[in-house]
């Protein structure tokens, strides 16, 4: 989830880290998955006429897309057929920067930042639930029928959980204080299982549906090589595409299907993102080619997973389903 500028921050030391009982304490290999840019593209004119891409969500072959330039949202079902709804305004099904969404089952919920509000819609546009926020609505993951989890910009907690009666409670104490509150990215990585990026200390986290810690475990250090490189012909396109070589990762979105599978999407060099299955301890470094001045990759700003189908969505607005596997 999103596209705000505050996901552009850069992955200092890159010390990424998973915390879970269950990965084993030998690191499979990492594999090298290649995103080819112009297979799978979607190109619609619904797509094409979204002003600019805010978020995206997918739950069984459907997906939903956030406008935030426009103020609505388009839906799009598991046979292609899609729909865009919504204004901007404050009533019922109107918006006010929708930047983020996620979907559970037969739920689809956006956060109506402008509006400082949730509103729930079922999978035909049916508006079923608005519940104001207590917190700023941030990045967030649905928790539950009656809960979500937002970041929350605090010193000693990560998230707040949000009620539909207006209540909330803070969620997830980081392992220390600290004076910096910079937004944090949260995505549930199973049925009790939440995912936590925190953008200070560049650390990924799992907690448990309590709110407590899991056992903390380090990645294969070759995605922290894979990160830190910036090869001269990577340079060369960088310089010519953006003015300037992003010699750091810079954390775009964090995602999950609730079901052990986490989408990290970043950008350094050739290397885009990162695919995790936690309960099989296996990770999958997503790469792209420098020298294909086509490549959407080099902009990916949104994505989502749903097992080993990861769909991500360019800052053109182009949209790609790729799959994990040979």
């Amino acid at each position: 989830m999103s596209y705000m500028s505050r996901h552009r921050r850069p992955l200092l030391g890159v010390a990424i880290a998973i915390i879970t009982s269950s990965c084993s304490r030998d690191s499979k290999p990492l594999e090298q998955f290649s995103l080819q840019p112009k297979l799978g593209a979607v190109s619609e004119s619904l797509i094409d006429s979204l002003v600019r891409i805010g978020d995206v969500a997918v739950d069984d072959g459907a997906m939903v897309l956030t406008d935030v330039g426009a103020h609505r949202l388009l839906q799009r079902d598991s046979k292609g057929h899609g729909r865009l709804q919504g204004r901007r305004g404050q009533g019922p099904g109107e918006f006010a920067f929708p930047l983020f969404v996620d979907t559970r089952g037969s739920r689809v919920v956006v956060g109506d930042q402008g509006n400082g509000r949730f509103q729930q819609f079922d999978r035909t546009g049916m508006l079923t639930r608005v519940f104001n926020s207590p917190v700023p609505v941030r990045h967030f993951a649905i928790e539950s029928d009656s809960t979500v989890l937002v970041a929350l910009a605090d010193s000693a907690w990560y998230l707040a959980r949000v009620f539909e009666d207006g209540r909330w409670e803070p969620f997830a104490k980081r392992p220390a204080p600290t004076s910096a509150r910079g937004d944090h990215l949260v995505a549930m990585a199973g049925e009790r299982l939440v995912a936590i990026f925190d953008q200070d200390r560049t650390v990924l986290h799992l907690y448990g549906a309590d709110g407590s810690a899991v056992t903390r475990r380090v990645l294969p250090e070759d995605i922290a090589t894979a990160l830190g490189v910036t090869s001269t012909e990577q340079r060369r396109v960088l310089s010519q595409r953006f003015g300037q070589v992003l010699s750091a990762p810079v954390i775009k979105d964090l995602a999950g299907d609730g079901a052990g599978h986490l989408l990290l999407l970043f950008s350094a060099g050739t290397t885009v993102g990162l695919w995790i299955d936690v309960p099989r301890s296996r990770s999958v470094l997503l790469t792209t080619d420098a020298a294909n001045t086509d490549d959407p990759f080099w902009s990916a700003s949104v994505g989502d997973v749903a097992g080993e189908t990861l769909v991500i969505v360019s800052h053109a607005g182009q949209v790609y389903r790729r799959r994990i596997g040979p």
